[in-house]
Formats: C-alpha cells, structure tokens, sequence
C-alpha cells in the first residue's frame, strides 16, 4: 500500500481560493516575479526560505522587499511554525542560481549560492563584501537565527576562465565547514567576519584543468586548515556531486571523464572513463581513503541510511535520456546496488533531499515528458512537455511510497525546488510557477492564475487513515482472457485516462500492464494505485507422427488427447499410441492455467473394420505400377493413394482384381497408404505400400 500526502498549507501571496481537499490555508509567503529554491527549519521549527527575485517580492503579501528591476537578487524569509513572519531580507547577487540552506545546533543559518560582481552579504551594504574576480563564484554566509550577518567564506577567480561550476558544503559538529566546489581554474579563498577580507590562494585547481575541490574552514572561519583535489587533465572533465559526512568519513561525488587524479601522491587512484559517476571519500584528516566508480553518470546528492550505508541520488542524460538514478554503497566503498531509470521524453533535475529517521527519503526537483519514478512498480508522472517540480517519498529499500508531481502551465521560468523535513516531521516543499499550477497526488488543489513568475512553499502532512486498495494488485491471465478491476475504500477515484470510477472496469490487454487508478476521501488524501496485469502467451503444441505414435511438443501440466471427438482415458502423457484410425489431436495446459489445442493428424490404422471377405487379398507393387489380386472387389467403390499423413494423392476407380494401374511419376519414391472405401464412402482396409 502506498502512502498518501494531503497538502494543508500553502505558503503564497495572492490566495483567491483553496479547494475543499486544503484542511487550512495559512499564508506564509508570497513571492512577485520570483523563485523559490530551497527550504529549511531549526530546532523550534522556524520555518527559512530562499529564492531569486527582480524588481520586488512580497513576503506575506505585505512585507516588501526592493530589488533591481535588471539584476536578480537572493531574498532569505523567515517564519514561525504557525506562520508569523520573522524577517526578510535580500542579497544582490547578479544572477540566478541553485542555493542551499543549512541550520546547525545552535540555531545559526548557512546559505550557500552563487555571485558575479561585488556584493555584501549582509544585505545592507556594509558587511560581508565579496568580489568575484573572474566567471561565476561562489558563496557561504553564516547567519544567526534571525538573520544577521556573522561571517562568510567565498571564491574569488584569479584567472581568465576561473569559473564555479557547482559548490556543496556540509557543517561540521566542531564548527567548521566542509566545501566541496567543481571549478576551473585559478581560484582564491576568501574570508571575513565582517572586518577583513584576506583571500587565501588554493594550489589547486591550476589553469586550464577541471577539478573538483574539497576544503575544511578553521572552526574561527578565518582561513582554510586543509584542501584537496580531485584533480583532472585540461582534456578531462570533473563535475562536483555532493559531501556528506557518512559513517566517520567524508564522503564526495563527483562526475568525470578522461583521466583524473584522486590521490597525487599515489599513480594507482587514476580512474579514467566516459561520463562516469564515481564516489570517494577522506578520513577525518582528509587523508584519501578509497574511490569507486559506477556505471551511474551523474550522482549530485549524497545521504547516510539508518543501516550506515551510503545513498547517493542523481540525474543522468539530457533531453530524451533525462532520468533518474541511484546508488548504495557500503563504507568501503563497495557497490551494493545501482539502479538508472530513463525517462521517455524531456528534461529531469534532482535538486535536493531530506531524510527522515526511519530511513525514509524525500527526492525534490523538476521534469518534464513522462517517465518512471519507480522501476519495482511502474509509478509513472507527466507534465505534458512542460518543465514542473516533482516530491517523491522512498522507502530504505529505495521502493516509491508516493509521488506529487506539479503540471504547469507554462514553458519558462521553473527552477529547481527544495524540500525539507523538519524536528516535528513537518514536510515542506517549495518551487516555482508561472501562470498556474496543479498538483498531481494532491486531490484539485491548484494554485491561483497568475501573469508573473511566482514561488510557493507547501506544507504537507501524510494521510495515515486512508487506505484504499485496487484488486487485483498483480495478476496474471492467458492471452484473450479479460480480468476485472474493482477499487475500494475510497470516497471517488478516477483512471488514469480520465475515465471516471464507479464500481471498477473490465480490461483485456494483449501484453503485460500497469493501469492507474488515482483515489480520493474527498477531504484531500489522494493515492495513485496501481494494477499490474501480465499476460501469459497461450501454448503452441505441436504433433509428430511416428508408425503408431502419436507425439506432442513441449512440456504440460495436463494432457488430453481425443481420436475422432472422444477423450481417450488414462492418457495424460506426450506419447499416444495408436490402434484406431481417426483424427487425433489433443487440449494441453500449462502451469498457469492457460490451455490450446494441438493441430490435427489424420491416422489410418492398417486393416481397420473390413466390411467385406477380403480373405487372400493383397495389393502388389511392381516399379511404378499397382496391381490387385484375390478375390473380386464387389463393394469397392474406389482406392486411395494416401501419403503417411493421411493426404490423398491419387485415386483408382472401381478397381479389379488381376489388372495393373500404372502410378503417376509425380509419387515419389517412399511408403505410402492404400485405402479401400465401400460404396457407402466407409474405409475398409488399409496396407503400406512401397513405391520405388
């Protein structure tokens, strides 16, 4: 049984109506002309949102916040569990990029993300000034919990094409922060608490050559107490993944192709292939420890289960190929599984993940076309070729518990969307619009139309009495056999073509599958049940003939065989021996039910139901000619020429005795049948005859 989400709270600006399915509309946010990227909450459940806007945004319709109406600008909000705004406030950044936001024990704030030009962190123009130098760099500002500004840490490029492809961090319990950033390029660190700036050059990576670098921040966040590198050629390509602490160790994933140097002081970390994913991982004093490559592509998040074991997520492909993957390691490094699941059509981002303590993950980001979301099940979600954010639960065993999918109503302005699991298993999602939005998974509930590119935030919980069920789940049935499916314990519900519910349907497929049914309480849980029908080809017996054995292809759970219409008892074997003539043929079935019928041979048993006293009758053969000799045939209306099948192939008619027939060349030289008919059309005898 798949879980069900019920959404009781949306956090947006213009709220015209909710549908009945909402328990409670609390407006949170609302965003104009903006996105939404990423999602967090602190300890007392503080709810911190991020996103990029131009011109103005509104933060709960009447908390404004005055950007450029030419550049973007980063917005931080702020508010309390049960809605009540904290704070807002905006950092002009010069471009719109992923962010990440992070809280730690003490209730600080971490937001990570992206600049060119000169800015201030602080948001006021004061404090945090940060200059990207050269290309796209990139940022971590600490702030407490009401947002003021402490400290940061930023890139700084010291070279033409220096140039941040992509950065991830992970606090550390001692305060100190692990940045994994994937550039390339020259590349200076800097820091500041707000009163100095003193960039640190980092020896890696060097002109002209991709890397992916991991660095450790002193706990006084004044300078870098270790880097290291994954280091490639000016040929390669290393694009940064994740880090995560796992298990004791620091953990990194990352993309690469050509050769790449894991481990400068070892010539035996070089690992070298075509787009390939590979995860390694430092000890506590970031000293190399292993490195294992996958088949995988492109593995960008990075999560520890409840046995230990390493979790890493991605996206593989592009356009057409776009798809989901995933894989689990141990702390070793050893590959457990893998799995990659492509999607038909379209586009697919994974942007961001939570984790609850069941072991239990939460996948956000954006897609478009249709794909599978769950290999093991076939759950499917289509966003008609437009770009919409996706939430999907997993369990640990990386099986779909449910899928919420956003179809939107527009082809631009979708950025990636975040979510998050906060103390009081409180499940928040956020993303972006423009023009409308529905939600798949969700009963009707929509949001408002608008002209503008928006950001929503939802709050969700997980409907734990609503249980309906699809019968059958997974049957199988034979070719040209029907099956009916019934849906229960459900207010409505609705099939996955459109067509409405009312006591379920008949279907016959002609190959194996997967119908949806999506179901409803009609107070807002909604569940997408699936029923998967195989369909079992029918069996192809096929009969041989040998003398006066009857054999049939195969292997059977039953065998009946039938001369002329009657069953011939006792014979449930692939053999049937013959004694009468007739048309055999037999009914075969295998072990899942599903039963044919052979083809037929026609038998003509040698000297069956003489009618006449053929005593001292024989028929002779002499090179190509047939003779009769015996008694006269009084009754004979005619003889046949028969092949051992039972086909005629010439006919003598009224034959005597003592005369010759000459035999047509077109009979080939071998054993054929001679079959005697009364003049009632019965057949009297039958002998072998031998033509040469």
């Amino acid at each position: 049984m798949r879980s069900i989400l019920i959404l009781i709270a949306l956090l947006f600006l213009q709220v015209a109506s909710y549908a009945q399915e909402v328990d409670s509309a609390i407006q949170y946010a609302s965003t104009n002309r903006s996105s939404m990227y990423a999602v967090t909450s602190d300890a007392r459940g503080n709810i911190f949102v991020a996103g990029y806007f131009t011109d103005s945004v509104f933060l709960q319709g009447k908390y404004p916040l005055k950007g450029s109406t030419s550049n973007s600008a980063l917005y931080i909000a702020s508010f309390t569990r049960g809605g009540k705004y904290r704070f807002g406030k905006l950092i002009y950044t010069g471009l719109t990029a992923p962010i990440q936001l992070e809280t730690d024990a003490n209730g600080n704030l971490y937001l990570g993300s992206y600049f060119e030009g000169t800015t201030y962190l602080d948001g006021i123009g004061v404090n945090g000034k940060i200059v990207s130098g050269t290309g796209q760099q990139a940022f971590i500002v600490e702030m407490d919990s009401m947002g003021v500004y402490k400290w940061h840490v930023n890139t700084r490029g010291a070279g033409v094409g220096a140039n941040v492809k992509r950065m991830r961090y992970s606090p550390a319990p001692d305060g100190s922060i692990y940045w994994m950033i994937a550039a390339k390029g020259d590349l200076q660190i800097g820091f500041s608490n707000g009163q100095s700036n003193s960039p640190q050059t980092l020896g890696k990576p060097t002109t002209g050559r991709n890397s992916t670098l991991v660095m450790r921040t002193h706990p006084n966040h004044n300078k870098a107490i270790k880097s290291y590198g994954v280091i490639g050629t000016s040929e390669s390509i290393v694009e940064g993944g994740d880090i995560r602490w796992v298990g004791g160790q620091l953990i990194i994933s990352t993309s690469i192709s050509g050769n790449v140097d894991f481990d400068p002081g070892s010539a035996q970390k070089l690992v070298s292939g075509n787009t390939t994913a590979v995860i390694c991982a430092w000890d506590t004093t970031m000293a190399f420890t292993w490195v294992t490559k996958t088949s995988l592509e492109n593995l960008v998040l990075l999560d520890q289960d409840s046995k230990g074991q390493i979790r890493a997520f991605g996206n593989s492909g592009g356009i057409g190929t776009a798809g989901l993957e995933w894989c689990i390691l141990d702390t070793d490094g050893n590959i457990l599984s893998e799995l990659k699941e492509s999607f038909s059509s379209g586009y697919f981002e994974l942007s961001d993940l939570s984790r609850d303590h069941g072991g239990n993950i939460f996948l956000a980001g954006t897609y478009s076309g249709s794909g599978d979301f769950d290999p093991s099940a076939g759950y499917r979600g289509a966003s008609f070729g437009l770009k919409g954010p996706f939430l999907a639960k997993y369990d640990p065993q990386n099986a779909l518990e449910w899928l919420v999918t956003g179809i939107v109503v527009t082809t631009t302005g979708n950025a990636g969307s975040g979510v998050h699991l906060g103390p009081q298993n409180d499940l928040y999602w956020c993303g972006t619009y423009s023009r409308q939005l529905s939600f798949s998974g969700l009963g009707n509930v929509k949001m408002p139309s608008t002209t503008r590119t928006l950001g929503f935030l939802a709050y969700l919980r997980e409907c734990k009495n609503f249980t309906p069920r699809i019968n059958p789940r997974d049957t199988a049935i034979c070719l040209g056999e029907s099956v009916y499916l019934s849906v229960s314990g459900a207010d409505s519900f609705v099939w996955a073509d459109g067509t409405p519910g009312s006591t379920g349907r008949t279907v016959n497929p002609v190959k194996e599958t997967t119908y949806f049914a999506t179901a409803g309480d009609g107070k807002g849980c909604s569940s997408t049940l699936s029923s998967k029908i195989r369909v079992q080809k029918l069996p192809e017996p096929k009969l041989s003939l040998q003398d006066s054995t009857c054999t049939v292809s195969g292997s059977w759970a039953s065998i009946k065989w039938f001369i002329d219409g009657v069953a011939q008892n006792g014979q449930n074997k692939n053999e049937l021996a013959l004694n009468a003539s007739g048309r055999i043929y037999c009914l075969v079935e295998d072990t899942v039910g599903c039963a044919s019928w052979s083809d037929t041979i026609n038998y003509f048993h040698a000297g069956l139901n003489p009618s006449t006293n053929l005593s001292g009758f024989s028929i002779r053969s002499s090179g190509r000619s047939l003779s009769f000799a015996g008694p006269t045939l009084h009754s004979i209306d005619h003889a046949r020429i028969l092949t051992l099948n039972g086909l005629e192939h010439f006919r003598i008619e009224q034959p005597e005795t003592g005369r010759q027939y000459a035999l047509p060349y077109s009979l080939a030289q071998g054993i054929y049948l001679v079959q005697l008919v009364n003049d009632q059309g019965v057949p009297i005898h039958i002998e072998r005859l031998l033509v040469f």
